[in-house]
């Protein structure tokens, strides 16, 4: 499995379980709060707690927190596109990218120098980090990309999918096994009847 196989993954048990723990994070209350006179005093009022209540046209606050997290679960990488206002150049909205189509561009001076993403039409649109809000799971192997729930237990997806299209495809098949017994010689009515009976059991 690579790539889109993690998202193509999101059926049966798996989608069982990613579902079950997204939908848990999207039930998450979010406080923002400051630091004053060494308390902490919750924020009603602030630009950030409006975007994450205002996600965009079509998304809400928790769709965007359960797809922030299945992304998570199931390729271990979220991306948040924040497109900057008109009028402020603070972010205006909150998309989230499908992770697959996210490529980090690698910088010697910035460890991340900018984002490619490769649109639904196949082009590909560069991205400064500033635009970019990146959640990744550890991934021992790799500083830039994190490493999903669904990528460790490909193994095991993997196994139950093709025992689970076997067994669809044995069953469409009226649970007939598609063999041929041949025999070199020539069989007497009854050595055919024992075999057919051995057969048939």
């Amino acid at each position: 499995m690579k790539g889109s196989d993690f998202l193509k993954a999101y059926k049966g048990w798996v989608y069982a379980c990613v579902n079950a723990i997204s939908e848990e994070v999207a039930t998450v209350g979010l406080r923002l709060q400051q630091l004053r006179d060494g308390r902490w005093v919750d924020l009603d009022n602030h630009i950030a707690l409006q975007l994450l209540r205002q996600v965009n046209s079509f998304m809400s606050s928790s769709d965007l927190m359960l797809a922030t997290q299945a992304y998570l679960e199931l390729e271990g990488n979220a991306f948040w596109y924040l497109p900057r206002g008109s009028i402020t150049s603070k972010p205006a909205e909150i998309w989230v990218l499908d992770p697959t189509r996210v490529l980090i561009v690698k910088s010697q001076k910035e460890f991340i120098g900018g984002y490619v993403y490769k649109n639904e039409a196949g082009q590909n649109v560069p991205l400064v980090p500033q635009e970019i809000l990146h959640f990744k799971r550890f991934n021992p192997l790799n500083r830039y990309r994190g490493i999903g729930t669904v990528a460790a237990a490909a193994l095991a997806i993997d196994i139950d999918a093709f025992s689970a299209q076997w067994n669809k495809n044995f069953f469409y098949n009226a649970a007939v096994p598609s063999a041929v017994l041949e025999t070199e010689g020539i069989l007497s009515e009854d050595q055919y009847n024992k075999i057919q009976a051995k057969w048939d059991s």
